[in-house]
């Protein structure tokens, strides 16, 4: 849709619009859209209601808001409310949206085990406060920058902070333009100034980025193949919470067993079924270890029943205790 509104006519009406052949199809396009995602609406509102508090994550916030930008921009091109500007900037966030939606459902399939929103998302978390100190070194050097050009305002690049802070953030691991550095009226400070930035993101800041960003994806790569169970349980169990009950009951039925994936939603580590069937509640404090107890004694008792049944069936006479 984006691509067939793309440099069409502002000033044109609805009717007109749809009288040329390139708008027929846009419009087309939309009402398709919106279409398609009707089942996804439902789903997700059965999601809400079955969830209730536990819906609201970042990434179900922006799978919902892909679904309101898009009657955004269906109603702005149908409106003709496109010289704003805001059509474009809408088209532009869904795009985005929907390219990081496609990643995060395809995390279940075996071909993409790669999570690549987790990924960014682990990365970010493990390095957040790196890339704080690594922003507030940036912006005291575009300070710095724009105090020793302020007798230099024909130079656009540190006219301002904001410019001097884009200026620095471009030139990362670059060294910024010494020709501009001589001609101004500290030559020999802004050339030193320059170096020295470059010396400190350049050679440091940045490579010591990249060695926590390797780390960081290191260990969100564990559990690799745990996690993606995961990721399919949980889509099975929104699906059967949002499933209609006529339609469950048809093509699923009830299983025949019930097969533990997880206890708690943070962990990915095996739960400890030993303390997961202690029956506290009945026998109080202590009568889960008792209970086990008991049940020790049982198997020991069948062991030695076996190893007496063992010894008969191969002609011998077993010991008889005498206890």
């Amino acid at each position: 849709m984006a691509l067939a509104s793309d440099d069409e006519p502002e000033k044109l009406s609805l009717g007109q619009l749809l009288a040329t052949g390139r708008g027929r199809a846009t419009v087309a396009a939309e009402l398709i859209a919106l279409l398609a995602m009707s089942p996804f609406l439902v789903l997700e509102w059965g999601t809400i209601t079955a969830y209730g508090a536990g819906w609201w994550s970042a990434w179900n916030v922006l799978d919902a808001l892909t679904y309101v930008l898009q009657v955004y921009i269906t109603v702005l091109h149908l409106t003709r409310n496109v010289h704003s500007g805001y059509l474009s900037i809408a088209c532009a966030l869904q795009c985005i949206l929907l390219l990081f939606r496609l990643q995060y459902f395809s995390r279940v399939f075996t071909s993409t085990r790669y999570a690549f929103l987790e990924a960014i998302k682990e990365a970010i978390s493990a390095i957040s406060i790196y890339l704080f100190f690594m922003v507030l070194v940036i912006l005291g050097f575009a300070v710095a920058f724009h105090v020793l050009f302020r007798k230099d305002q024909g130079n656009e690049e540190f006219s301002t902070i904001s410019n001097a802070f884009l200026t620095m953030w471009a030139n990362q691991s670059d060294l910024l333009d010494l020709n501009l550095m001589r001609a101004s009226h500290n030559p020999v400070t802004a050339v030193v100034l320059a170096v020295a930035y470059s010396f400190v993101m350049g050679m440091v800041i940045v490579n010591m980025l990249i060695g926590l960003m390797s780390n960081a994806l290191e260990k969100t790569n564990r559990h690799e193949a745990t996690k993606m169970v995961l990721h399919k349980a949980q889509i099975i169990d929104e699906l059967e919470e949002t499933m209609p009950r006529w339609l469950e009951e048809r093509f699923m039925g009830s299983p025949d067993f019930i097969h533990i994936l997880r206890v708690d939603p943070d962990r990915v580590d095996k739960p400890d079924l030993g303390s997961m069937w202690k029956d506290t509640e009945q026998s109080g404090e202590g009568g889960g270890d008792a209970g086990s107890a008991e049940l020790l004694a049982k198997v020991d008792a069948m062991q030695a029943q076996l190893d007496r049944l063992e010894a008969l069936l191969a002609g011998r006479t077993p010991a008889v205790s005498t206890s």
